[in-house]
């Protein structure tokens, strides 16, 4: 799973700030804990850390003890994706309904995106 600081780094564009990411995962930790959402299950910790930066990565672990409870695969090598399959991914993919995204999605973009998430 992408983390706080490489999700952040992958745009320039102003809406994809550093900032912006802690603040939007700080609110899933924030609604995750008032939920109690798998409060009992995971390796996260029971408590939520105090400060944003804290709370972000509280959230993206809850995520992952969310995604382990559920089954889902957490990285791209889980279900098979090597590094080797990196450029016909990217080969397959630009063009198609990526057209429509707001966000910067040129190759290299989408490789990087990809091979973080190995």
């Amino acid at each position: 799973m992408l983390t706080i600081l490489s999700l952040a780094s992958l745009s320039t564009e102003s809406f994809l700030t550093i900032e912006n990411v802690v603040a939007k995962y700080a609110w899933v930790g924030d609604m995750f804990y008032q939920q109690k959402i798998l409060s009992d299950y995971g390796e996260c910790s029971k408590s939520i850390p105090i400060d944003q930066l804290g709370k972000a990565k509280w959230a993206i672990e809850k995520i992952k003890d969310i995604f382990r409870y559920i089954d889902i695969p957490i990285h791209l090598e889980e279900v098979g994706i090597q590094e080797k399959d990196i450029d016909d991914i990217v080969k397959d993919t630009t063009g198609s309904s990526l057209a429509n995204n707001p966000r910067n999605t040129d190759e290299n973009t989408l490789k990087e995106i990809l091979f973080r998430a190995l």
